[in-house]
């Protein structure tokens, strides 16, 4: 199990090199993630909030929080165990930011889409 944590976390650096090479093109972002995949996770998410009269991401940031803190407080006296841990679930956390919201950051900006110089934000 330490094994794969350690790919886990070691997969952090080739996530944050593709997200920032597919930063340099929006044009593919904007055709493929957006109009495809992103539209996909959307729609599941949303399938499942609406269901829910509560901000789910509340909910999952206070489960988050709480876990993090039991979490650290049971393994604070393995340190290496410790710091493999935490980067494998940065890791899991960031691939799933970049799939399901995260890659929006890098579309075309609204002016360019439009073709309006004058339009601010």
């Amino acid at each position: 199990m330490l094994k794969l944590k350690k790919i886990l976390a070691l997969s952090l650096i080739p996530q944050y090199l593709v997200v920032q090479f597919l930063s340099y093109y929006p044009d593919f972002i904007e055709i493929i993630y957006s109009n495809y995949i992103y539209v996909y996770i959307s729609t599941f998410l949303r399938s499942i909030s609406i269901k829910i009269p509560f901000a789910i991401g509340d909910i999952f940031y206070l489960f988050v929080s709480i876990f993090s803190i039991y979490w650290i407080v049971l393994n604070i006296k393995s340190p290496k165990k410790l710091f493999v841990e935490i980067f494998a679930g940065i890791s899991v956390i960031y691939f799933f930011f970049n799939i399901s919201w995260g890659l929006n950051y890098y579309r075309i900006p609204i002016n360019k889409q439009i073709e309006d110089v004058n339009y601010s934000y």
